[in-house]
């Protein structure tokens, strides 16, 4: 909880001196996220071309 509070306490230092300021939140630290999005592994599945029924 002290690391957000600096970071908002930085972010606050950087408006008062006209700076715009973006505070952005975690989404997830594990492999499947990645941009802020998270995806579900389990619902993925290969695609089917139809080159195998031939």
């Amino acid at each position: 909880m002290w690391l957000v509070m600096q970071i908002l306490a930085f972010a606050v230092a950087l408006e008062s001196g006209k700076i715009t300021v973006s505070v952005r939140q975690t989404r997830g630290f594990d492999a499947s996220a990645a941009c802020g999005q998270l995806r579900n592994q389990s619902k993925k599945s290969p695609l089917h071309t139809g080159a195998e029924d031939q």
